[in-house]
């Protein structure tokens, strides 16, 4: 899994927190862009939709998925499968269990793919 952590030292922990400055992110979870996550956990294919907050001890379990803005209170659990959202968070339904965000992610490498072939392969700026 990709792991971000402080700076300083990513294992210890602070003296005024018990939970580890590290962010545990699983395979093919996506995060949503201007999303701020402290010290949780996503596991794989996980969507975390734009904007959201995601605290300390917070876990986003398998082909979960929380909704754009939304706020995870620290130590919640967000169970795989299901769709939250919400200031904090609330159950607002179910994921298709067989898929989760696959069809996301297989539609933003084919963006990216079109994308790539729009430039020219060497720089052009003067």
């Amino acid at each position: 899994p990709l792991r971000r952590a402080t700076p300083h030292n990513p294992r210890r922990t602070t003296p005024h927190h018990s939970t580890p400055t590290v962010c545990d992110i699983g395979y093919d979870a996506i995060i949503g862009a201007g999303s701020s996550l402290v010290s949780c956990t996503v596991m794989p294919g996980a969507t975390i939709g734009e904007n959201c907050v995601v605290l300390e001890g917070a876990l986003v379990e398998a082909k979960a998925t929380v909704l754009p803005g939304s706020v995870v209170p620290p130590g919640r659990r967000v169970p795989a499968g299901q769709i939250w959202g919400g200031n904090p968070v609330e159950y607002v339904g179910d994921n298709d269990p067989e898929h989760g965000n696959e069809d996301v992610v297989a539609s933003e490498s084919l963006m990216a793919a079109d994308h790539m072939d729009e430039f020219l392969p060497i720089n052009t700026a003067f």
